[in-house]
């Protein structure tokens, strides 16, 4: 029997119905007048690049993100589905990911993305406040968040959503509260981040500030302490799971694995006889439309790039890195600082390190 490598596929569709102060994804307010079958026939062409060098790998996943995808027809998504079925080989317990917004909108669309082969949704829920999600920017309401969380969990069984804490003056008793509270609906999965600023986003331009960086932690830690008693156990720095939910397309990259991303401002990583490459897509749609080669950057890492990346994306996770994949110039005085651990053949980050893994990044890979 053939044994492929493992291979993720991800699909950016990088318009939204509004923008929302704190992102600063390339993504842009969709146009009233867009041609889906055009978008459509150039996503083919992208994934078309990818095909002839594919025959030792298996699609494990394949992740609709955005930008907003749940507001694309579902046609769409079925047929770049089918594509993908038609030229690459499958695993059989193929997860395919859709991220959604949860306007009731969107939420209609539930049964009709399961049934073209959706089988994990993503709800941007964003916060279970009503003032946080007007300071956010979100366009729904708390009932009609929660109202989505239910529909999606009647309709799939494998339900995921966001939530964005260490809001400007939050307290770790109203976080307390509302994490509890998101808890309760019982969500195998959930993905808990802290409020960043990040150059290019509205909340820069306004000088928002976030929490001091010693309440920061306390929240974070709070946050480990109430989702590990209710079972979501913490697999990344962010990502919480009930065992077995944890998502695989994710994993992918924080394992270092193969994947290819498709659409405007997509990267990827990809093997090719042997050697890491970096590509990345155009950021412009518009641009990216008419391009044929939509890959605007082929970069072929050189090993020390490869194992600065797979540190970055290794620490982050609770499983960690293998120690050979590691420098090891530093890696006695940061384990014998509490920073790392040692868990059988791998290196991962403590408790206390993961609040300081930038750190740990950089004493790493010093001379």
């Amino acid at each position: 029997m053939t044994v492929r490598k493992p291979l993720s596929i991800y699909i950016h569709w990088g318009f939204c119905s509004s923008k929302c102060p704190y992102c600063d994804f390339a993504s842009q307010k969709i146009p009233l007048d867009i041609d889906f079958s055009i978008w459509l026939k150039e996503y083919k062409r992208a994934i078309d690049f990818f095909i002839p060098f594919i025959e030792d790998y298996e699609v494990q996943s394949i992740f609709f993100g955005g930008g907003t995808p749940s507001l694309l027809p579902s046609y769409f998504i079925e047929e770049l589905i089918k594509y993908i079925s038609k030229h690459f080989h499958l695993r059989l317990n193929l997860e395919i990911t859709l991220e959604a917004n949860p306007s009731s909108s969107e939420a209609k669309k539930f049964r009709e993305l399961r049934d073209i082969g959706v089988n994990r949704l993503s709800l941007g829920i964003q916060s279970l406040s009503d003032i946080s999600l007007k300071f956010l920017g979100r366009i729904h309401t708390k009932e009609e968040g929660l109202e989505a969380l239910k529909q999606g969990l009647k309709i799939f069984s494998n339900v995921s959503f966001d939530l964005i804490y260490a809001l400007p003056e939050q307290s770790i008793k109203e976080w307390s509260k509302e994490l509890s509270e998101a808890l309760s609906y019982q969500s195998p999965h959930l993905s808990l981040y802290q409020l960043s600023i990040e150059e290019g986003s509205e909340f820069f331009r306004r000088k928002i500030e976030t929490p001091k960086e010693e309440l920061a932690a306390r929240l974070y830690e709070r946050t480990w302490e109430i989702t590990t008693k209710a079972g979501l156990a913490a697999y990344e720095v962010s990502n919480h799971a009930l065992s077995g939910y944890e998502s695989i397309h994710n994993l992918s990259y924080w394992r270092y694995q193969d994947y290819l991303g498709i659409g405007p401002s997509a990267h990827g990583r990809f093997s090719i006889n042997g050697k890491k490459h970096a590509f990345k897509q155009e950021k412009n749609p518009f641009i990216w439309l008419k391009l044929r080669n939509k890959n605007s950057e082929d970069i072929i890492l050189t090993s020390q790039e490869i194992m600065e990346e797979r540190a970055i994306m290794g620490l982050r996770t609770t499983e960690g890195v293998l120690s050979k994949y590691l420098p090891q110039k530093h890696l006695s005085s940061l384990l014998s600082e509490g920073l790392l651990e040692q868990r059988g053949p791998n290196i991962c980050a403590s408790q206390k390190g993961f609040l300081l893994i930038d750190l740990i990044l950089s004493r790493l890979f010093s001379d």
